[in-house]
């Protein structure tokens, strides 16, 4: 089973927290449109109103940053509830009051399962199984170079030089400790 699955088997199961009928959703993993990688105050879920899909269905995202199952069906349970008041609710009277509702805890913008509702989310966990997303931490990825000089690297001692492309292009530097072609890192 793919993410996409998951999320989908998973919403079958916390429309039943909701008295009235849910309505057509897309679940997907997916970064939000905006602060999916911000170091504070990271976007970890995102609903779009169905206004901007051709067939009329709320669009929701969970962060692939979330591997926990129990988190990911939290951030979820939060993004529903925003299908149900309306978008423009926003965090504001009638979605706080529904996500207290459901279980949710915490500021209406950055919700946490109450232990009510960690159980019967637990529950779904037994019957569907784990979220199948492993560790995604964005935070690894090398930095990108941003001089002109590029950087070169000793295979043997490490040792870091930088130089123009054309240069590069004629002719790897040698290290001057161990006499060996430098290699572009």
């Amino acid at each position: 089973m793919n993410r996409e699955e998951w999320l989908t088997l998973a919403t079958g199961h916390i429309e039943h927290l909701f008295e009235e009928a849910l309505p057509a959703i897309h679940v997907s993993c997916g970064f939000p449109a905006t602060g999916g990688l911000a170091p504070s105050r990271r976007r970890i879920g995102e609903c779009w109103d169905s206004v901007v899909s051709g067939d009329k269905a709320f669009q929701i995202f969970v962060s692939p940053t979330i591997n926990d199952s129990i988190r990911a069906l939290d951030v979820l349970t939060h993004e529903i509830c925003h299908t149900v008041v309306g978008i423009e609710a926003k965090h504001n009277g009638k979605f706080a009051r529904l996500a207290r509702k459901v279980g949710l805890e915490g500021k209406p913008t950055s919700t946490e399962a109450g232990e009510e509702l960690r159980e019967f989310l637990g529950g779904i966990v037994v019957r569907i199984g784990e979220y199948p997303q492993p560790e995604f931490t964005p935070t690894k990825m090398p930095k990108k170079q941003t001089t002109r000089q590029l950087k070169v690297e000793c295979p043997e001692c490490g040792y870091i030089a930088r130089v123009s492309r054309g240069w590069l292009d004629t002719g790897a530097p040698i290290c001057p400790t161990d006499q060996v072609s430098m290699e572009e890192a």
